[in-house]
Formats: structure tokens, sequence, C-alpha cells
């Protein structure tokens, strides 16, 4: 909320932000078992096409993939969480849980947050099954793993991004006063022309 000097108030942060619900700290582990079981399904496709495999003593069989088929693999990983999260807002396992990473304000995560998260995966993952990312989740107050924290994103339930209609009803007549009171300082110069536009956008996006 900005406080212009002819006294009028203009809130350009989105609406219902204080609302989500980023408590999901259960729901994500099991988001990250499904995706680990994909991203395996995967790895045993790359494993059976192009892998090694063989009989390690008592331990059993093990399977290995090297040179260009494991940058493949390490590729597609990458691929897999930077193209679900950045276009669409969640992975496969996310989506299956109703969860969707969004930016600590409540707007969509863009591919640029989604790029930092993914690369902060191979800390996030350490040492194994993501340990290190769910430890430091379990101790921030929004359930922030150290790739939302550098990305400034936060997973959260899908649930409480739906504004009830009545919210909603609500909040028009509160834009709508606004979207006036934006004019009226652009018409007296107050803003200018890229700060009325960028203000009346995020205005409209509330409606």
């Amino acid at each position: 909320m900005e406080q212009r000097k002819d006294g009028l108030q203009i809130s350009d942060s989105p609406a219902a932000k204080s609302d989500l619900n980023y408590q999901v700290l259960g729901p994500r582990i099991v988001a990250a078992i499904i995706d680990m079981v994909i991203l395996g399904i995967l790895f045993g496709v790359l494993v059976a096409l192009f892998g090694e495999s063989g009989s390690d003593g008592d331990s059993g069989f093990n399977f290995s993939l090297t040179g260009l088929a494991f940058l493949l693999d390490l590729v597609a990983t990458f691929a897999y969480f930077f193209f679900f999260e950045g276009m669409t807002g969640a992975t496969l396992g996310k989506r299956a849980l109703g969860l969707t990473v969004v930016k600590a304000d409540g707007s969509a995560c863009d591919p640029a947050a989604a790029a930092i998260r993914t690369v902060l995966r191979l800390v996030d993952g350490l040492p194994i099954f993501y340990l290190f990312g769910f430890f430091i989740a379990a101790l921030t107050p929004k359930n922030q793993r150290l790739g939302d924290l550098a990305a400034g994103t936060l997973v959260v339930s899908n649930a409480s991004r739906k504004a009830s209609p009545a919210s909603e009803a609500a909040n028009a007549p509160e834009t709508a006063d606004a979207l006036r009171d934006l004019a009226k300082l652009h018409a007296e110069g107050v803003l200018t022309d890229d700060e009325y536009e960028d203000k009346r956008r995020r205005l409209v996006e509330k409606l």
C-alpha cells in the first residue's frame, strides 16, 4: 500500500496474498516421491537403451549411465522441473497433491524463478532424497527450501489460491475505486505513464 502526498492510497500487491497456505511440507514430500518415481522410470528407460548393467557379487545387480547417456538423463531431469514449474507452476507430483509454486507476492512462478529453483536442487537434494532441502524447509516459517529462498518462491496449496465468490465480490468495488484514484493521480501528473500502466495492470488482474 502506497501513501501519496494527496492522501490517496494505492495498493499494488496481489489480492488475498495473506491467505496463501504454505504449510504443506507433508504433501511436498509425497509430491517429491512421485516426481522421483517419474524420473526413475525415465532413468530406467535410458539404462535399457544406453546404460550398463551387471552383477556386483552378493549385492545383486547394478545399473549405471555414463558419458552422453548420463548427460542426457541430467538434462532431462533439470528440464522436467524447469518446464513444469516455470510454465505451469507445478510438476506432475505437485499437481497430483494440489500444490503450486508461486512467487512470494502470490503471483505466478516465472521461468527465471524456476531456473533458480532447479539449479539449487543440486544443493537441496543432498545427501539423498532432498534431505537437506526438507530440513531447511522445516526450519523456515514459510516452509521454503534453499531454492525457494534464493528464487523468492513459495509452494502453496491450490485451495488457498482460489478466492471465494463472496471475497471476489467484496474486492471488486475496492479495486474499481482504486482504479479511479489511479487515473486521478495520472491525470494530475503524480504518476508517470509507465507507473500508471504498471499499477493499472496489477489492479485489473484482481477483477
